[in-house]
């Protein structure tokens, strides 16, 4: 954990045993907790639910509102759950209700204000022989009073017989009107079986 020090001129000093490092702020933080080794892996575990629990900077200061972003985290989730439940069910008039437009798109080197979902599952489900997707992976990147990030990682879009059509990751960004979170921004890369 981190705790304040006092303010100094070093830009950054570290003890040769790993213990503590001093940050520009004059801030303390225990360099082995800061620098855990991961295991080097090429993706990401498919079918866990994933969630960042980061509660703040590195700054001594005030924890963030934990409990208000657990709340809101709860109910970010079930409004992306609805449109990933609408998306599956081809329900259109359900994404719209999802979704605050115009909604940005950011394709390739450039964004697009649509007034209708880009993408219609029924003619995926027709021109692609998509039946479902399995192993999303979802990240709440960062939630705030009114806006909110979410990131949609190894989507596998599967035919009936289970074979791989391609894969997707989505980025989302979310908007929160009337105390419900509605989509007003995505992303997505595809990378074709």
């Amino acid at each position: 954990m981190a705790r304040s020090s006092t303010p100094s001129r070093r830009r950054r000093s570290s003890s040769k045993n790993g213990e503590n490092t001093t940050t520009q702020y004059g801030l303390t933080a225990h360099w082995a907790i800061a620098r855990r080794h991961r295991k080097p892996s090429s993706r990401w575990t498919r079918g866990r639910l994933c969630t960042n629990n980061q509660t703040g900077p590195l700054d001594g200061g005030s924890p963030r509102r934990e409990a208000l972003d657990s709340a809101e985290r709860a109910r970010l989730l079930s409004a992306y759950q609805r449109y990933l439940d609408a998306f599956n069910d081809s329900d259109i008039d359900t994404i719209n209700r999802c979704i605050k437009y115009p909604l940005a798109y950011i394709g390739a080197g450039e964004v697009t204000l649509l007034e209708q979902f880009p993408i219609n599952p029924a003619e995926m489900r027709a021109s692609k022989g998509w039946d479902r997707s399995e192993g999303s992976e979802i990240d709440v990147v960062a939630i705030g009073d009114t806006k909110a990030h979410l990131v949609l990682r190894n989507a596998s879009r599967l035919r009936q017989d289970g074979s791989l059509i391609e894969e997707v990751t989505g980025f989302y960004a979310y908007t929160k009107e009337g105390g419900d979170w509605r989509m007003f921004a995505i992303s997505d890369i595809v990378f074709p079986a």
